[in-house]
């Protein structure tokens, strides 16, 4: 069974950042987020590459959750983060 995590993230200044954040999303198999557009510019900004995005929000969360669950259930690490911070 994999893990969920959530991860805080900083609503304006990326030095409010945690270090264990940054290393969970480091290690992560895919991070689940509002925008992948606001959340690559955060990801970009600590030299995190590499790693799938994928949407996931109010609008769509009906048609992601079960893909979500069934990684999880294949051992996959997720994280999810949001674009309106802690």
């Amino acid at each position: 069974m994999g893990i969920l995590y959530l991860v805080p993230t900083p609503v304006g200044n990326m030095e409010d950042m945690t270090m264990r954040a940054i290393r969970l999303l480091k290690e992560a198999d895919l991070i689940l987020c509002e925008d992948t557009r606001t959340s690559g510019i955060l990801l970009k900004h600590f030299e995190i590459e590499g790693k799938k995005l994928m949407a996931h929000h109010k609008f769509n969360e009906h048609g992601t959750s079960n893909g979500v669950v069934e990684r999880l259930k294949a051992g996959q690490t997720i994280c999810l983060i949001t674009d309106a911070g802690t």
